[in-house]
C-alpha cells in the first residue's frame, strides 16, 4: 500500500510540475497559477496523509 501511495503522489507531482512549466512557457497565467495552487494543496494533503498513515 505504501509503494502505491508513493507512486500515486509522484505521478501527481510530476503532472502538476509539467502543467506549471507548460503554462509558464506559453505565458498563460491562469494555467500556471492554478497548477501552483493545486501543487500547494497536494503538498498539504500529502503531509496530512503521511502523518495519519505513517
Amino acid at each position: 500500500m505504501r509503494i502505491g501511495m508513493i507512486v500515486l503522489f509522484m505521478i501527481l507531482y510530476i503532472a502538476l510540475i509539467a502543467l506549471f512549466i507548460l503554462g509558464y512557457k506559453k505565458k498563460q497565467k491562469k494555467v500556471w497559477v492554478t497548477s501552483l495552487v493545486l501543487f500547494l494543496i497536494a503538498i498539504v494533503t500529502t503531509i496530512i496523509i503521511t502523518s495519519i498513515y505513517a
